[in-house]
C-alpha cells in the first residue's frame, strides 16, 4: 500500500517521539489502545516478542517498538497526529524537553502560519464566541490600518490542527487583544492565550467590555468599548498602537 501522504523530517522526528513515549510510558492496555486508533491491533497483537519483552524488562523492547511502528506509519502517515493527539504525546514531551519540542512540534506550524497579511501588524484577537460577528466586524476595521487581526473562536473543540494553527498565531502575533467581558475569565482557552501573551512578553492591549482586566494583565491599560461600534474600536487599537514606539513605525 502506498502512503497516504510524503514523509517529512518533521514526521520522521514525530514518529521517533512517539517511540520514546511509548517506551517509557505505554502498559499493555496503552499497546491494545494504540491498536484501536490505528487499526492495527492484529499487528500489534500478532508480534511474537513484544508483549514479554515489555513484562519482563527485555533490552530487546525497543527494537520490537520500532519493529511495530513500522507496520503502522508508513502505510498511512495521517495517523502520526491522531496518535499523537489521543495521547497527549506532544504535552508530555513539553515537559520532557521544552527545546526540542518546540522545534518539533511549533517551528513547522509557525512556517504555515500564512493567515497574517504581509507587512501588517499581527494581532491576535482573544474573545468569546458570543463575540464573533463583533470581532470579524472589528478585523476588517484594523485592516483599514494595515494591522492584520487572527479570530480565534473560544468554543472551538476541534482537532489538533485547528489547535496548531492558534498556537502558530500565539507564537507569531505581535500583539495580543483580549476582549475582557463576563465568561472571560472562566474559558481555558481566552485565559491560556493571555498566559501565552505574557509568558512572551508582549503587549497586551485589554478591551473592556463588562468586565476589568484580572491577574498579571489587570497592569495593562484597557479600552472601554462598551456600546461602541466595531469601527471606532479597531480605530481606538490603532491609536493606541500609534502611541508605542516600536509599534508606531510599522503602521506608518
Amino acid at each position: 500500500m502506498l502512503p497516504t501522504k510524503i514523509w517529512t523530517r518533521q514526521s520522521v522526528k514525530k514518529v521517533a517521539v512517539i517511540a520514546k513515549y511509548i517506551i517509557e510510558s505505554l502498559s499493555d492496555n496503552g499497546w491494545h489502545s494504540l491498536g484501536q486508533v490505528t487499526g492495527k491491533l492484529k499487528a500489534i497483537t500478532d508480534h511474537p516478542r513484544l508483549f514479554r519483552s515489555l513484562s519482563f524488562g527485555d533490552d530487546d523492547y525497543p527494537y520490537c517498538v520500532a519493529e511495530v511502528l513500522d507496520t503502522i506509519f508508513p502505510e498511512n502517515i495521517s495517523l502520526i497526529p491522531e496518535v499523537i493527539d489521543y495521547f497527549d504525546i506532544d504535552l508530555w514531551y513539553q515537559q520532557k524537553n521544552l527545546e526540542k519540542y518546540k522545534k518539533i512540534f511549533i517551528s513547522a506550524s509557525i512556517k504555515s502560519a500564512d493567515f497574517w497579511k504581509e507587512g501588517y501588524v499581527k494581532v491576535f484577537v482573544s474573545h468569546l464566541s458570543s463575540n464573533r460577528e463583533r470581532m470579524s466586524a472589528m478585523k476588517l476595521g484594523l485592516a483599514n490600518w494595515e494591522i492584520s487581526a487572527f479570530i480565534a473562536h473560544e468554543d472551538i473543540e476541534a482537532s489538533r490542527e485547528w489547535r496548531d494553527e492558534v498556537e502558530a498565531g500565539l507564537e507569531s502575533m505581535d500583539i495580543l487583544v483580549a476582549v475582557v467581558e463576563p465568561g472571560f475569565k472562566e474559558s481555558d482557552w481566552c485565559a491560556q492565550e493571555v498566559g501565552y501573551a505574557l509568558g512572551r512578553k508582549i503587549d497586551i492591549i485589554p478591551l473592556r467590555a463588562g468586565l476589568d482586566p484580572f491577574g498579571f494583565f489587570e497592569k495593562y491599560q484597557a479600552i472601554q468599548i462598551k456600546g461602541k461600534y466595531p469601527e471606532a474600536v479597531a480605530n481606538e487599537i490603532a491609536q493606541t498602537l500609534l502611541k508605542k514606539p516600536q509599534h508606531r513605525n510599522m503602521l506608518l
